[in-house]
């Protein structure tokens, strides 16, 4: 159990740390569609330049919202493997005190992450539903820990403990799955250039 223990917090790290991963910039842009009568194609060319101002607009939205998730997510990363390592030592020691320690501090830890990702101010409809999926997975890992803290403490877990710690497992894992497939679309779509 120990080990399993060790895993979860392992797989919490793998998938913070993956969640906003940076590679190149894939932007699309309007193309101005068939010309229309004189009469009417000063009215097609407003329409036009105010459509792309729209979409220049809400493309650079999702840009400077996805950026700022990915800054986010690399202010954290040194904080949350500083905590993963305290957490895993304790649990090596088998102290229940050091590891019920060590336990609170690791929760404030995710607490206090989990308040600064809400804090964050995204307005792109996509990059939020990639921030909530984000919460909702360190929110599942967290659980996940807890629980086999728990039962770790129980000596031999109960069945119902290690079900439990099952389907929790499983629920990470896809919710791992599906943070990831969320990351490589916004990636594509809002990627931030790597300067070489």
């Amino acid at each position: 159990m120990n080990k399993f223990t060790k895993i979860s917090a392992t797989v919490l790290f793998a998938i913070f740390l993956t969640a906003c991963d940076t590679a190149t910039k894939n932007k699309t842009t309007a193309t101005p569609e068939v010309q229309k009568a004189e009469a009417t194609q000063t009215t097609t060319e407003n329409t036009q330049v105010n459509n792309d101002t729209a979409t220049d607009t809400i493309d650079t939205q999702a840009v400077e919202d996805f950026q700022k998730l990915v800054a986010w997510n690399q202010s954290q990363e040194q904080s949350m493997a500083a905590a993963q390592t305290e957490l895993q030592q304790k649990l090596a020691t088998q102290d229940q005190t050091q590891i019920q320690q060590a336990m609170t501090a690791f929760k404030a830890k995710v607490d206090d992450v989990l308040k600064s990702l809400e804090a964050l101010d995204i307005k792109n409809a996509e990059v939020n539903t990639f921030k909530e999926k984000t919460k909702e997975t360190l929110v599942l890992s967290n659980s996940l820990i807890e629980e086999s803290v728990k039962a770790m403490g129980m000596g031999t877990p109960t069945e119902e403990a290690q079900k439990t710690i099952q389907e929790k497992s499983q629920q990470l894992m896809q919710s791992g799955e599906d943070l990831q497939k969320l990351q490589a679309e916004l990636q594509q779509k809002y990627g931030v250039e790597e300067s070489k």
